[in-house]
């Protein structure tokens, strides 16, 4: 089965928050060598420098 990843960006500052992987079940947050970038209010993404509200880029690639 093929796994896509695809990154988690903030509406307001367009930083990268994190990366999240989709394997045909269930999406799953990617572990990073650097800390994710947002926080979870009210079942919310929230941008740790801006407060914008962060988003799954649609774009999912191929992970390799």
């Amino acid at each position: 089965m093929a796994r896509e990843r695809g990154d988690i960006v903030c509406l307001a500052c367009g930083r990268l928050l994190g990366e999240v992987e989709w394997n045909g079940k269930r999406l799953r947050l990617v572990e990073r060598d650097v800390p994710n970038q947002f926080r979870l209010v009210e079942k919310r993404m929230v941008c740790l420098r801006c407060g914008g509200r962060g988003f799954v880029d649609h774009r999912m690639l191929a992970a390799s």
